[in-house]
Formats: C-alpha cells, sequence, structure tokens
C-alpha cells in the first residue's frame, strides 16, 4: 500500500442488539444495550492485530482507541475516519514518536 510503511487502519464496530436476557431480567421494562469494539487492522496481514473491547454502549470510541495507541510506532501510519480526530487521540499519535 504505502512502501517502506507498515499501516494499521482504526475502526469501531457495535455489536448488534439481541433479545436475550437472562429469566430474572424478564419482567425489566429497559434493556441492556450492546457494546461495541475498535479495532487494529494491519492491510499488509489481512488481519486484526488488536482489539479494544467496550462493554459500555455509551462510551465513545474515540475514548477506547488511546489504549490501542500505546501500541503505534515509528514508521507506521495509522488511518481512522475523522470520528478520531480529537485533541487526545493526537496526542497520543505523537508520542508514539
Amino acid at each position: 500500500m504505502l512502501p517502506d510503511w507498515q499501516v494499521r487502519v482504526v475502526d469501531g464496530n457495535h455489536l448488534a442488539s439481541t433479545e436475550k436476557r437472562l429469566g430474572a431480567l424478564r419482567q425489566e421494562r429497559g434493556a441492556a444495550r450492546p457494546g461495541f469494539s475498535v479495532v487494529v487492522y494491519d492491510p499488509d496481514l489481512d488481519q486484526v492485530i488488536d482489539l479494544q473491547a467496550c462493554e459500555d454502549a455509551y462510551a465513545s470510541e474515540r475514548v477506547c482507541v488511546l489504549p490501542l495507541l500505546a501500541n503505534a510506532e515509528p514508521g507506521q501510519v495509522w488511518l481512522a475516519d475523522r470520528l478520531y480526530c480529537t485533541l487526545p487521540v493526537m496526542e497520543a499519535c505523537e508520542q508514539a514518536q
């Protein structure tokens, strides 16, 4: 893709909601919301190489990506959509140098 660079693609994936509940909770009105995951994909390997699961459906992907950026290294290009263009994410990328 980019010669002399290791490409990493970051994206989030919200888990599908289900109606499967514990028997004791079936009488409750509110349903649990599913969580999501943020993954790092390596196109050269055609594999997901890192994953951050988040059980809180209300949390932001921008927060959950920060632990993944701890693995960023010089010589890598990380691609993500505009959702991840926040100051904490940019600072985490800068610290990888």
